[in-house]
């Protein structure tokens, strides 16, 4: 889709970029009163896109009247940018942040007219499509974020640490911003193209209706259908409370502390299963989870450039050894190894009733979730090669004792369910 800019931009928001700091600031201070004339509670930004001010939150409550934004945004020292408070203090504003292109547009494609509606700005790697409605909470999308109560976004014309300038694509009409739900707009889910096309899905069905069946081995060793933002984003989107956990509880609260902190963020990803089995050579799928958590703790680094962040991350990841918290395939494989084999497997050699006791044993430590189990990893824990593992797994399946879930890739391993009548609680 074209995205052209249309013509009659908000004040100062088009200005060419600043030549000098007394022209940026000028054209951010504009900016700013005019966002504040709309009824829209603005705050000062500068570097690293945080606010210049100790506490934003009192902004959340009651903005500052447009004449003393002036006077306000003047005083600033490093003014980078204005940012706009969302919620009922902004008249219900909310924001729904595209992090990828295409993401947006796919959405734009799907709703042109609200494309060619809601105010919409290009930002240093995607856009924010603007609307109003009440109590909108912020989540994860997967490809982005919904923003709404007790958050902020930059406007333009803010500059990004990466010296990229926000702008609108779709400035705001002086009418004001359609009030419209998140779900009415299909801003509230993730809009990164899916995994398979319809055909494809159809034609594998096909296949395994006629006794074709994809073993889950195959499927590692070749390329996987999805791209890395495609992976990033599923993962995201089907494990947003267990990584906004993890990275809660890693990132820095004090000055000095991201180098302890982020190898301990990536112990916490290992202990995830559906992060813990990517590989050193495609760490880059976790890059935009790594960007979420630098994002919370830039406040308190003294380092704070993403690229040294990264770069950390990415030598951590692979010195990583064991996994936040307990072991939970070395704990399964202890327990497996002392357990009574499940009867289903008495008619097999000690190592292969190893298997299906360490599948009986994962699947308890999973819950009601599948487990992840790769056949070179299950080779190695019993102690025969990845093409027996393999075999092994397909008999498993014949027997009734275990489902393949999703099919292992280059980036995960494969998904599995122990559906035998013998699992109990452990």
């Amino acid at each position: 889709m074209s995205r052209k800019k249309p013509a009659g931009p908000v004040s100062g928001a088009t200005d060419p970029p600043a030549t000098n700091c007394d022209a940026g600031r000028l054209a951010i201070t504009r900016a700013a009163a005019d966002y504040a004339a709309r009824g829209w509670s603005v705050i000062p930004i500068g570097g690293y896109k945080k606010p210049t001010i100790k506490s934003w939150k009192a902004f959340q409550t009651a903005a500052t009247p447009p004449h003393e934004i002036e006077g306000w945004f003047g005083r600033q020292n490093r003014l980078a940018g204005v940012g706009i408070v969302l919620g009922a203090v902004s008249g219900g504003l909310y924001v729904r942040d595209f992090d990828a292109p295409a993401s947006y547009d796919r959405w734009a494609a799907a709703y042109p007219s609200l494309a060619r509606t809601l105010p919409t700005c290009k930002t240093s790697k995607g856009f924010h499509v603007y609307a109003r409605s009440d109590g909108v909470a912020t989540k994860f999308c997967g490809d982005g974020e919904l923003r709404g109560e007790g958050a902020y976004v930059l406007a333009p014309p803010s500059v990004h640490p990466t010296g990229v300038r926000y702008d609108w694509i779709v400035p705001p009409e002086s009418g004001g911003v359609l009030q419209i739900p998140p779900g009415d707009a299909g801003l509230d889910r993730c809009w990164s193209e899916p995994t398979h096309s319809a055909t494809e899905n159809t034609e594998q069905t096909e296949r395994q209706s006629h006794g074709e069946h994809r073993d889950p081995e195959d499927t590692e060793d070749t390329e996987d259908t999805e791209d890395t933002e495609a992976i990033s984003a599923r993962i995201l989107r089907e494990n947003q409370q267990t990584i906004e956990a993890a990275i809660e509880r890693t990132r820095p609260k004090r000055v000095g502390s991201r180098n302890e902190l982020i190898f301990r963020f990536a112990r916490a990803l290992k202990a995830i299963p559906a992060t813990a089995s990517i590989p050193q050579e495609r760490v880059v799928v976790l890059r935009p989870i790594v960007l979420l958590w630098w994002e919370r703790a830039l406040p308190f680094m003294l380092t704070k450039e993403f690229g040294t962040t990264w770069g950390d991350f990415v030598n951590a990841w692979g010195k990583v050894r064991f996994a936040e918290g307990q072991d939970v395939l070395g704990e399964a494989f202890r327990r497996a190894k002392v357990a009574v084999p499940p009867p289903w497997s008495t008619a097999y050699g000690p190592e292969c009733q190893l298997l299906a006791s360490l599948c009986r044993e994962l699947q308890r430590a999973a819950g009601d979730h599948e487990f992840f189990l790769s056949c070179e990893v299950a080779g190695r824990c019993v102690g025969v090669d990845k093409k027996t593992a393999h075999s092994w797994f397909k008999a498993f399946i014949a027997d009734g004792a275990l489902r393949m879930v999703r099919n292992g890739t280059r980036h995960q391993a494969t998904r599995w369910r122990y559906i035998a009548k013998d699992l109990t609680p452990g």
